[in-house]
């Protein structure tokens, strides 16, 4: 019994050239850890999501003060911040699109 348990549980087990399952991910990760590649890519990555809110917030709170100096209705204020969030939409399609052509790392580097 103790036998087949050790073969079920070497069958699991990755090896160079073998597909690449959500099953033997675990594996995988065991075997490559994660190094200073995988933190910087972390903190890449983690940066994007903060810019854009960054640009969210620096719209809401100047918006008030745009209407104000252009005379803007209240409707055209917020038509003007649901159009930011309309284009940050837009901008994340098209940079997944990118990223699928060109790889990650220029849309990464082009939404800075």
């Amino acid at each position: 019994a103790d036998q087949s348990m050790a073969m079920h549980a070497d069958s699991k087990k990755w090896k160079p050239g073998d597909p690449i399952t959500a099953a033997k991910l675990p594996y995988i990760l065991e075997e490559v850890g994660v190094g200073a590649y995988h933190a910087r890519a972390f903190v890449i990555l983690a940066a994007v999501p903060f810019v854009h809110g960054a640009c969210m917030l620096a719209m809401a709170v100047t918006s008030h003060a745009v209407g104000h100096e252009l005379h803007l209705t209240d409707l055209q204020v917020r038509s003007l911040e649901a159009a930011s969030v309309c284009g940050v939409c837009i901008g994340e399609i098209t940079s997944g699109y990118i990223a699928d052509l060109k790889g990650r790392r220029f849309p990464i580097l082009l939404s800075f």
